[in-house]
């Protein structure tokens, strides 16, 4: 009789357990987000900020502008909850979206992002990805705002030495379309 109760207990902690997992794994899901906001993929559970508290999005002097489109349309998102129910801090959203140039006629390569929920903003951090030519990785806070500046951490090939910042300007030049200006110094 023990044995019977020891194995029925084993089964329904199995189960249990099981059930968890699943639970987790749905939750986290595979399929694409859509921007619920105006502020795109890189802040998109936060509410617009007030424009008052807005930050200067003036490009620094870097020798060399590189200027992308960033197409959300045509990418993919998704947002995973991992704190209470809804938009809470540690939730997290990854992207990845094709990159044109400025006339949108070319593609050039990928964005890939990861940004974090930290309360009024969002933690990003990942790569402009050019083909053939490296990776220019940020890493930095995306405020509630439709544009915002992000440091260079870093890069490979073309941009290895490479020092400046990143602007992001969510919605231009159309819905679901973010311009993307480099602004670097190569050699750093």
């Amino acid at each position: 009789m023990r044995s019977r109760i020891a194995l029925a207990v084993a089964g329904l902690a199995a189960v249990a357990a099981v059930s968890m997992v699943v639970v987790t794994l749905a939750s986290a899901g595979g399929t694409p987000s859509s921007t619920s906001n105006s502020l795109g993929r890189w802040a998109e559970s936060l509410p617009p900020g007030p424009p008052s508290l807005a930050e200067d999005t003036t490009l620094g002097s870097g020798p060399q502008h590189i200027i992308l489109i960033e197409n959300e349309n045509q990418g993919r998102s998704q947002t995973i909850d991992v704190g209470d129910p809804g938009i809470s801090p540690g939730d997290y959203t990854v992207f990845r979206d094709p990159l044109y140039d400025q006339d949108q006629q070319k593609k050039q390569g990928n964005l890939t992002v990861q940004c974090i929920d930290l309360f009024a903003v969002f933690l990003c951090h990942g790569n402009v990805e050019l083909a053939g030519r490296g990776k220019i990785a940020f890493n930095g806070t995306a405020p509630p705002y439709p544009a915002f500046l992000l440091p260079l951490t870093g890069g490979t090939k073309e941009f290895e030495h490479a020092t400046g910042e990143i602007r992001v300007t969510i919605g231009v030049p159309g819905e679901g379309l973010d311009t993307i200006d480099v602004d670097f110094d190569p050699v750093g």
